[in-house]
């Protein structure tokens, strides 16, 4: 009994022997980790399970956040001088500018003005318009329009000649039908436009109305002169045809034009002869089939041209009805003789 105490006891000695033994290692340990982590550094250390030794130390760094701050990213195409400015913000969007929408080959569809032709430094009434009558005036940038008013007491044909320019003048003729001395939407017949080479033009049969003439500057100043001519009051009626007619004529800037009326009162065949003319000269045969004493479009029979070196000539079997014939300037002044011939 009494070794077996003894035994006892010696085992009780033993655990305080360890103990003693473990915590004069810890130095040793504290010693050998700080010579590894001073030679591999933290990173080692971190990696180790150490489920026995709880130490704070030895955390791994955040490897989810980046060692070093990026690199700026260069855009392709880019050099090194643009990535360096700083980017301009960006132009806000403008409206776009709506445009005027065409349909078919219509003009392009504006809004329509009226004119204002209350102005009477810019207004010249003419009253009824028989003959010829001739303005000569000027459009600038300071007065752009010019009116012309007048009116018709029959069915007529009217010539408007625009001229004398020095650079590109406009002109339209307007039909007054509400009779209040504007112009408004829907009564334009007809425009022109004169340039300094070529002269503007309207020719229009006129029903008894009243009407206004526009002249308008279009580039730069200009000076012009307008020619408002009744063809039909200025036609020489030679009535009747029941024999041979000769006539002489001179046609040149002031008188563009020339009308002669002839009837027939039995179905004949007549010849008209153009001559004698020194620059080509212009000849066209009408028959007033509506009886409305004007010549239309569609009643032209036939035409000719004469020229210094050859005559012009019609030849048509011709029924009763009344006929025009036209004589017209193409080129230069030029005297002409006109012979009317029955066969």
């Amino acid at each position: 009994m009494t070794s077996g105490g003894s035994s006892g006891s010696g085992g009780n000695k033993g655990v305080p022997l360890l103990g003693k033994v473990i915590i004069g290692s810890i130095p040793v340990l504290a010693l050998s980790i700080s010579f590894v982590q001073l030679w591999t550094g933290d990173e080692l250390l971190c990696k180790l399970t150490w489920d026995w030794l709880k130490v704070d130390f030895f955390k791994c760094p955040d490897e989810t956040k980046p060692k070093n701050p990026p690199e700026p990213e260069i855009e392709k195409g880019l050099t090194d001088t643009e990535t360096s400015q700083e980017k301009s913000p960006p132009t806000p969007p403008t409206e776009p500018i709506p445009t005027p929408t065409k349909t078919g080959n219509n003009p392009i569809k504006q809004t329509p003005v009226k004119s204002d032709t209350s102005n009477s430094n810019t207004k010249f009434s003419i009253g009824v318009l028989n003959g010829k009558k001739e303005y000569n005036d000027r459009v600038s940038y300071d007065i752009q329009e010019k009116y012309y008013f007048f009116s018709i007491d029959k069915n007529s044909n009217v010539k408007l000649y625009l001229d004398g320019v020095t650079s590109e003048v406009w002109m339209g003729l307007y039909v007054d039908t509400n009779r209040n001395d504007s112009i408004d939407n829907d009564e334009r017949l007809d425009t022109a436009r004169a340039y300094s080479s070529q002269s503007g033009r309207i020719s229009q049969n006129l029903a008894a109305d009243r009407y206004i003439v526009k002249v308008q500057f279009e580039n730069k100043n200009s000076d012009y002169t307008i020619q408002l001519v009744n063809q039909t009051s200025l036609t020489k009626n030679i009535g009747l045809l029941q024999d041979n007619k000769i006539y002489k004529g001179f046609l040149s800037r002031d008188n563009r034009v020339e009308y002669y009326q002839f009837n027939l009162s039995d179905t004949k065949d007549v010849r008209l002869s153009l001559s004698d003319v020194t620059s080509q000269v212009g000849m066209e045969l009408y028959v007033d089939t509506n009886g409305n004493g004007v010549m239309d479009g569609s009643e032209r029979l036939d035409s000719a041209s004469a020229y210094s070196s050859q005559a012009g000539e019609i030849r048509r079997n011709l029924a009763p009805d009344n006929y025009f014939l036209v004589i017209s300037k193409e080129q230069h002044n030029t005297e002409y003789t006109l012979n009317l011939f029955l066969q």
